[in-house]
């Protein structure tokens, strides 16, 4: 049997030699929980292990330096000290508050999104999310945003989860067929992710490769029509049985608008009856036209059945502000904010300013159930904004 020396010191065995079965301790290195230090916390391990003559199959618990980890030992053998490992069942090294807990306990509740960057280090990753931890509900993965590659948002949600951030996966239909969305879908369950937001995507036309082929097999409604009958029924659209119990949050995405007298939300209404049960919207920075929007979805029955939670933006800049009015389909913002931050003396402080005095209005509104902070080249201000309307707000 092949003996392999495990790539880092983490695990101390009091031999110098292991062999494996169906695992290999540097598969968890090379997802980017390595030992060799970084940017997030290292913490010491809650466990260190000792051969003994014969362990019957039991469950060790382990704490990585950053990650932990419920390992089933089948066999643990002093004379050739042979692991045989049954599964490895990632687990938030934090304590993490589910979106769905957090949304039922009636908090005004702030999600956030990052990015992945493009890179296969993921230190760059968590730099960007630690600073999130314990502060939004959740964090938003974009999944190849603007129709240019970053790292792959299912493996950027697994790293956050590990790390003590609720996720939320976004899913396009622009990169994967129905059996590479399926797949995507049992591997988001199988590690945990919970929070799915089915999305379209991005034309690859107006992405730096503008030659890519979009997918598009299937829309954004049928994917969640797939993702709930995997979680309601334990099947795939074929039929065939799906092992384990999938636990998805469903989410789709939506724009609020001035309704005309005649209109009618069918789009969203045709997500929530495939089984969207929150939904992130576009920026909207009008307070008037968000309360006329929600007074039309609670008449039309979508709300409260619908967790409603507004895309909001702390500006950078007078030139930012219009070019996201200008330029973002579906946005909203109004003059008055834009010539607010074209006069200001310092713009990064006073579009936070804007924002907190924002988020406090519309977490009046009925049906508006939070928030959700989007900050294009901004990302430094989303800790403070955050914190700053815990306190105005008192929760």
């Amino acid at each position: 049997m092949m003996r392999l020396r495990p790539p880092c010191n983490c695990l101390r065995v009091k031999s110098r030699r292991l062999s494996w079965r169906g695992f290999r301790h540097k598969r968890i290195c090379s997802v980017g929980f390595d030992c060799r230090g970084g940017a997030y916390e290292r913490r010491l391990m809650g466990k260190t292990l000792a051969p003994h003559r014969h362990v019957k199959s039991r469950n060790v618990a382990t704490r990585h330096p950053c990650l932990t980890q419920s390992l089933d030992w089948g066999l643990f053998r002093r004379s050739s000290c042979v692991f045989l490992l049954h599964s490895v069942v990632p687990m938030a090294s934090h304590n993490i508050v589910h979106l769905k807990d957090a949304l039922k306990s009636g908090k005004f509740v702030l999600t956030a999104e990052i990015t992945p960057p493009v890179s296969c280090d993921s230190n760059d990753l968590l730099e960007k999310a630690l600073p999130l931890r314990g502060l939004a509900d959740a964090v938003n993965v974009t999944d190849g945003a603007g129709a240019r590659a970053h790292m792959d948002s299912l493996t950027a949600a697994t790293i956050l989860l590990q790390n003590g951030i609720e996720p939320i996966l976004q899913l396009t239909c622009r990169d994967r067929n129905r059996l590479g969305l399926q797949a995507a879908l049992m591997g988001a369950a199988a590690v945990g992710v919970r929070n799915l937001l089915a999305l379209r995507g991005d034309d690859p036309k107006f992405g730096d490769q503008p030659d890519t082929k979009p997918v598009f097999d299937i829309d954004a409604r049928g994917l969640l029509l797939t993702a709930a009958r995997m979680r309601d029924a334990q099947e795939l659209p074929s039929g065939k049985k799906v092992g384990g119990k999938p636990d998805f949050f469903l989410g789709a995405a939506d724009a609020p608008i001035d309704p005309a007298p005649d209109w009618k939300p069918v789009s969203l209404k045709g997500k929530v009856e495939a089984g969207a049960r929150f939904a992130q919207t576009q920026f909207c920075m009008d307070a008037g036209v968000l309360r006329r929007y929600t007074e039309r979805l609670t008449e039309e029955g979508i709300l409260p059945e619908l967790a409603m939670i507004v895309g909001v933006v702390p500006f950078r800049s007078g030139k930012s502000a219009r070019w996201i009015k200008n330029k973002l389909f579906g946005a909203i913002v109004p003059d008055a904010m834009i010539e607010r931050m074209d006069t200001a003396s310092d713009p990064i402080a006073e579009g936070k300013a804007i924002l907190g005095d924002y988020l406090l209005e519309i977490s009046e509104i009925p049906g508006v159930v939070g928030a959700h902070i989007m900050a294009p080249n901004n990302d430094d201000a989303v800790p403070d904004v955050i914190t700053e309307f815990r306190k105005r707000k008192g929760k």
